[in-house]
């Protein structure tokens, strides 16, 4: 019923750089959020890429009335993403808990809300493409933080996401 803050992990801040009064700071624990990022985003594009589970969901991905003619169990694959979804989800929860310290209703919304804008920005049935767009959501409000007003982060980070989302759709409606 009330928020748990625990202690940040690596708090305390290992280089600097930056312009003066705008300095940026690297954290341990940074530094173990993104190495753990990359690792999880690495294995997953590598797991929906390179074997038979992965040909299975992308070809459910594509048409899942054709992967089910061609004998694709839709069943067992739908398990096997939603298990894979709920463990990066949770080791991703983990690493937030971690490195704010907190999570709240609030913080996970306005996550999910960018990862949401961000996979969809990147390809639905493209994990490359996903990845791709969040870590340029994280470049984008990393370089809004240091140059800007913060407060104003995220307000400008999401109408990026949907005017790219919007243009993305309009030229997509156009070529076809």
């Amino acid at each position: 019923s009330r928020d748990l803050w625990l202690s940040p992990l690596f708090p305390e801040a290992h280089w600097r750089f930056g312009p003066d009064g705008r300095d940026v700071r690297v954290t341990g624990s940074q530094v173990v959020f993104l190495a753990t990022t990359v690792a999880l985003a690495y294995g997953v594009v590598r797991l929906l890429g390179a074997n038979r589970f992965g040909r299975a969901w992308r070809a459910i991905a594509d048409d899942p009335g054709m992967a089910r003619l061609m004998g694709v169990n839709i069943g067992r694959i739908v398990i096997i993403s939603t298990l894979i979804s709920v463990l990066v989800a949770g080791a991703t929860g983990m690493l937030v808990a971690l490195h704010y310290g907190n999570v709240s209703f609030a913080n996970g919304f306005m996550l999910s809300t960018k990862a949401m804008f961000a996979a969809v920005l990147g390809g639905l049935a493209s994990p490359r493409g996903a990845v791709m767009a969040g870590f340029t959501v994280g470049i984008t409000e990393t370089a809004w933080s240091t140059f800007a007003p913060i407060e104003w982060r995220d307000v400008v980070v999401l109408s990026l996401l949907v005017a790219a989302v919007i243009l993305k759709e309009a030229t997509r409606r156009e070529v076809v």
